[in-house]
């Protein structure tokens, strides 16, 4: 294992475009084979010191690193712009196990005491390196930078040898190269597998979106949301709102109702993110409740270079606006200060390479009008036109996110639809959900009618999504009291 560690130094007017640069690569570097940890951060803008802190399963890893077309290209934008580099490759190779120790550490490549001149030997050698940063920040100018550097590479050291020790000298660790093995003396060169290139990267992740619990609960189906979810470990689960069925001023009454949704959260392993519904902030009561119980309505997060939004649509204005209902209090100043917040936070995340929209009603999805017969029944054959009012201010929230990949996510109409849209090359999708316990007459996927909840997978290349209905997923020990030879029939009453 090869630790890559020190400093290095640009033109402070520089900086700026470096670090953009770096992070556009996030996802090819994180997808390089044998890349186990990495980190490059800005410690001094205004001094253009940059601090390396790596991590490559061998040489191999590094020196093919070193040859993509992203590195070579950055090289040569950047290369000769370096004034100083204090970056070296360590040989972290371990005593026999138990014995992990820093006295094995060997300094293997140097940088050139003659600075830029021998920049491409420099990269021969497999020391000057080129990766992305992570969401690590060191203080600016507040602390000694050597001794900043010092702590950045001691601890990365110490949990680097660590976890290499409690793994026994398992040069596996992390890694997404499979090392398949088998008996000798196979003449034929033939394999019985595809590829030994697992599908599991550093940059992805899994996570889950739940949509309504209510507006007529069906007993019981958020509970076995929660257990099937559980199952499946996600890194952590969003809602979308109609949490509780809510729409009381009786604080008793809510204090009941959010400890029983707490109560079915709790049984997750993985955090859960909560978002307002119309039956979770439906007045001031309620808003004031929130507040003292879960703090901002509205809020945004990021993981492993995505970024989570999540807005609370009862703020929005829908005042002359067909099919969406009225907003219940004068939310004007709130509702001001969440797109304000909103605007101000997509501007802060300029760099990420996908943002997801969490809110409960979908104001780009256009609700069906009530369709009647003669007698007042209604038509099960439509037509069923829809509304064509807009939402202002969810025009405005389309404006901010019009320059960059978003996934929207939204539930209240109980019933799932899909659209997709793109704007240049970056793409949107704006996704109602069904129920995962809501209402619901339950006829099924041609409907759009089933409870489930959303397994999101986020690649190199964007977000996968399925939807997982509730009654396919159970644990290994899930009970069948009917179980019997395939070709047993049923008896008489059984299903």
């Amino acid at each position: 294992m090869l630790l890559v560690l020190g400093r290095l130094t640009l033109p402070a007017d520089t900086i700026g475009d470096f670090d953009r640069g770096l992070k556009a690569m996030l996802p090819r570097v994180l997808a390089e084979n044998g890349c186990r940890y990495y980190s490059l951060v800005p410690e001094d803008r205004a001094a253009g010191t940059v601090a390396v802190a790596e991590m490559w399963r061998d040489e191999a890893a590094l020196v093919a690193h070193l040859q993509q077309p992203w590195i070579l290209e950055c090289m040569a934008s950047y290369g000769e712009k370096i004034l100083e580099s204090s970056v070296r490759v360590y040989d972290a190779g371990l005593m026999p196990r138990r014995r992990a120790s820093f006295a094995v550490l060997r300094i293997i490549a140097a940088p050139p005491s003659d600075g830029l001149q021998n920049m491409y030997l420099f990269k021969k050698r497999c020391d000057m390196l080129f990766h992305l940063p992570n969401r690590l920040h060191y203080p600016k100018n507040s602390l000694n930078q050597d001794l900043i550097m010092r702590k950045v590479c001691r601890l990365t050291l110490y949990a680097i040898l660590l976890l290499t020790t409690a793994c026994q000298q398992n040069d596996g660790l992390y890694a997404t190269q499979i090392e398949p093995s088998h008996a000798a003396g196979f003449a034929s060169s033939a394999r019985p597998w595809t590829s030994l290139e697992a599908l599991d990267q550093q940059a992805r992740f899994h996570f889950v979106v739940v949509t309504d619990r209510t507006g007529g609960e069906r007993e019981g189906v958020f509970a076995a949301a929660m257990s099937s979810i559980d199952l499946m470990q996600p890194a952590f689960v969003v809602s979308v709102g109609d949490l509780i069925e809510g729409y009381t001023e009786d604080r008793a009454q809510l204090t009941a109702e959010w400890d029983e949704l707490d109560a079915f959260v709790e049984s997750l392993d993985a955090p859960f993110f909560y978002t307002p519904g119309n039956h979770d902030y439906s007045n001031q009561v309620m808003a004031d409740f929130w507040a003292e119980r879960y703090g901002p309505s509205y809020y945004s997060f990021v993981y492993k270079e995505a970024l989570f939004v999540v807005l609370n649509s009862a703020l929005f204005d829908r005042e002359g606006v067909d099919g969406h209902g009225q907003r219940f209090e004068d939310w004007t100043a709130e509702q001001a200060a969440q797109l304000a917040w909103l605007g101000d936070t997509l501007a802060a995340h300029t760099d990420v390479r996908w943002t997801f929209l969490l809110m409960h009603r979908p104001y780009w999805r256009k609700s069906w009008k009530r369709a009647e017969t003669d007698d007042n029944r209604v038509s099960a054959t439509g037509p069923w036109p829809r509304h064509e009012g807009e939402v202002a201010e969810w025009l405005q929230v389309e404006a901010l996110l019009k320059n960059r990949d978003y996934t929207a996510f939204a539930g209240h109409m109980h019933t799932y639809e899909y659209t997709a849209g793109a704007s240049g090359a970056h793409r949107h999708e704006k996704i109602a959900l069904a129920t995962t316990g809501g209402i619901s007459e339950m006829r099924g996927v041609e409907y759009g009618e089933f409870d489930h909840f959303v397994w999101m997978t986020m690649t190199e290349d964007g977000p996968v999504m399925a939807n997982v209905l509730l009654n396919a997923v159970f644990g290994k020990d899930h009970p069948m009291p009917l179980r019997r030879p395939y070709w047993a029939p049923s008896a008489e009453g059984e299903p």
